[in-house]
């Protein structure tokens, strides 16, 4: 079986769950990887509206979402952003419980 020279980069699998989103909060931390990949699973405090949506970023970079699906109802406006090392998510309005998890993705040697 074929496949490319040299060694491999190093993944690392990152999960956190944050109980209650509103305002710019935490959701992953990009310490000292190349690329975080994210996906992120959030609903209201209600029950009614429910998202998820796939985000990448790099140190020093603007979050971008590759993806943004709505799962039930009509879940508010989302805004990723860096703060530091940490991406943040802020919700347009309301409260939202969510769950991420991503990969931490070491740059080719």
């Amino acid at each position: 079986m074929g496949g490319a020279s040299g060694s491999l980069s190093e993944v690392e699998e990152r999960f956190r769950n944050n109980a209650s989103v509103a305002g710019a909060t935490t959701i992953a931390t990009h310490d000292t990887g190349e690329l975080l990949y994210v996906y992120v699973y959030g609903k209201d405090t209600a029950g009614t509206a429910r998202f998820f949506d796939v985000v990448v970023t790099k140190n020093g970079a603007t979050p971008t979402a590759l993806s943004s699906t709505t799962v039930q109802g009509a879940p508010a406006a989302r805004t990723y952003t860096m703060s530091t090392n940490d991406l943040q998510l802020a919700m347009a309005a309301g409260t939202y419980a969510v769950t991420t998890w991503g990969h931490l993705m070491y740059k080719p040697d």
